[in-house]
């Protein structure tokens, strides 16, 4: 079985705009792809990520220009979407479970779970309310 991690928008968006821990999201990114782990993400996360970067450009965080070499840039990443049959269900449960109120942060949970990998991201809204539940959840910036 391959190394995996799973990791979520969050994360990803700091690999393609400027921001605070940018630079830890490439050096982990590249670590990763030297050491041969495959980056591991739900069949929504393409979507989530260009969303962010659309939502930065139509409020003026970007040019279009900008917009358009992050799209370009997320578009030559290399990661793996993953679908598990029990992706939905065990989101749904985690959500009940954890106390969230939103099933897209579940599911990068629950594909870490079901994969048996460690779960990265840059949302430290989500890192605070999981605080002592899953020990498995890195946060970039810790």
């Amino acid at each position: 079985m391959a190394l995996r991690v799973c990791i979520d928008a969050s994360l990803a968006v700091k690999l393609l705009v400027q921001e605070a821990y940018s630079d830890r999201a490439a050096f982990l990114w590249r670590g990763w792809i030297e050491e041969d782990i495959e980056r591991v993400v739900p069949s929504f996360f393409p979507f989530e990520v260009t969303s962010t970067i659309r939502r930065k450009c139509v409020r003026k965080q970007l040019t279009e220009e900008e917009a358009e070499e992050a799209f370009n840039i997320f578009a030559a990443l290399d990661f793996v979407v993953l679908k598990p049959k029990a992706l939905l269900r065990e989101a749904w449960d985690m959500a009940k479970e954890l106390g969230l109120p939103t099933l897209y942060d579940t599911a990068y949970l629950a594909l870490a779970k079901l994969c048996n990998c460690e779960f990265w991201t840059a949302d430290e809204v989500l890192i605070n309310s999981l605080q002592g539940k899953v020990s498995w959840v890195k946060w970039i910036g810790g």
